[in-house]
């Protein structure tokens, strides 16, 4: 999934718990444990075999890994797309890059914190993608967020993945 891979560009990789700039504490590619902990099925896919116990024994000693870290994103990447496809029905009519910066911002935001983007969801509802990306880089995310915000409103308003990405 290609939104893994942009979430995992923008975020970068921790073993161990760290607070966000926002004091969330955090793991792996910017996995935010204080608002969405981990599932007792998310501890076992980092740990097989272990009780959830032990996995989160696991976790707060030694950390994790970044094969398990991506595990854990790929997971959540596809439990975004899902939130994605209940709350908003124009989603799955969307290009696959502005899929991408709706998932990444939910990811980064969470889903209460994108909702507040009033303007912005119907500028994409109405399929004004130009003032969406407006919408994007007239608000606060946009100045705290720097260069992921901008590649956001980038995608929104050309519909072009960025070629540095690989993609």
């Amino acid at each position: 999934m290609k939104i893994v891979n942009y979430i995992k560009h923008w975020e970068g990789f921790r073993s161990k718990f760290y607070k966000c700039p926002a004091g969330k504490k955090t793991i792996g590619y910017g996995r935010n444990v204080d608002d969405f902990p981990l599932t007792s099925d998310e501890y076992r896919l980092l740990f097989p075999g272990l009780t959830i116990s032990e996995s989160v024994r696991e976790i707060s000693t030694k950390g994790i890994t970044e094969l398990q870290a991506e595990k854990l994103l790929s997971a959540q990447a596809q439990n975004l797309v899902m939130v994605a496809l209940r709350n908003f029905l124009w989603f799955g009519k969307l290009s696959e890059g502005r899929q991408i910066v709706i998932l990444d911002m939910i990811y980064n935001l969470g889903l209460p914190g994108f909702r507040k983007f009033k303007r912005l969801i119907e500028e994409i509802g109405s399929g004004n993608y130009e003032k969406a990306g407006r919408e994007i880089e007239n608000s606060r995310y946009y100045t705290q967020t720097g260069n992921r915000a901008k590649s956001n409103v980038d995608i929104m308003c050309t519909d072009i993945l960025p070629g540095w990405l690989g993609f």
